[in-house]
């Protein structure tokens, strides 16, 4: 899909800044003719993301990981029963993860991986269904005994501003245009020159990350934080814009 310059549009476009999924699933891609790549998101913040904000996916929940499948999966079957962990948090609803990935953390079949269409409302400490898009079905048995498994949302299906603090999520994407309003479909580029605000000074040619101070913004890369590209231009200082060499998935 040809986005020209990914022009700023009116919420309640059917293109950009819809209230409905303006079609294709979350997180297809999209790039103008420029050749910068662009992919589909809906932001779940409280508020709008302005332009030039970096986006992340949720958190991974606690109470979805290591679980225990209710009974063995042979190979070529459709769908995982297994058991919730416990806490408060790990009630969600209905296809929260439709979209996103059903991946095995122990036992045998460790590393494998399996796209998720759907699963029953999920309730602390009870067992509940996944099933599997028809075309990734079971391709290593699932033993209860000894295998565990875990789900991740689709990062781009609940997208959010950056937090600014330690990672808690996968950086997805900084926002463009006039951004994205609250609860609404947009699009955040990954690949390509990107204006971004700074939290800090920034040279030409450094690495860069997200900020751990400020939230939807960059800084110069330190440690452990994530390189999501490189700096084009200088940044001045706190808030100042800085164009960005993207390398985002």
């Amino acid at each position: 899909m040809n986005l020209g310059s990914v022009p700023a549009v009116p919420a309640g476009d059917t293109f950009l800044n819809s209230a409905t999924n303006p079609g294709g699933r979350p997180g297809a891609q999209a790039w103008s003719r420029d050749g910068r790549r662009f992919r589909l998101v809906k932001n779940s913040s409280a508020g709008a993301v302005g332009a030039g904000r970096l986006m992340q996916g949720p958190a991974p929940n606690a109470g979805h990981t290591g679980l225990t499948p209710t009974a063995d999966v042979p190979v070529g079957a459709r769908t995982v029963r297994v058991t919730a962990g416990g806490g408060a948090g790990t009630n969600v609803p209905a296809n929260t993860y439709a979209g996103g990935m059903l991946y095995m953390t122990a036992g045998a079949p460790s590393g494998q991986a399996y796209a998720i269409k759907s699963h029953d409302a999920i309730v602390a400490a009870q067992p509940f269904t996944v099933v599997l898009e028809s075309d990734d079905l079971v391709i290593f048995p699932i033993a209860a005994a000894t295998d565990k498994v875990s789900l991740i949302a689709n990062p781009y299906l609940d997208a959010s501003m950056a937090l600014g603090t330690a990672a808690t999520a996968g950086a997805i994407g900084v926002t463009v245009g006039l951004g994205i309003p609250a609860g609404l479909w947009g699009y955040v580029q990954v690949e390509g020159l990107a204006s971004c605000l700074a939290d800090a000074a920034l040279g030409i040619g450094q690495a860069v990350s997200p900020s751990i101070t400020t939230a939807g913004l960059v800084a110069i890369n330190a440690t452990t934080l994530p390189i999501i590209g490189s700096a084009v231009t200088a940044a001045t200082g706190a808030g100042s814009v800085l164009i960005v060499s993207l390398s985002l998935p």
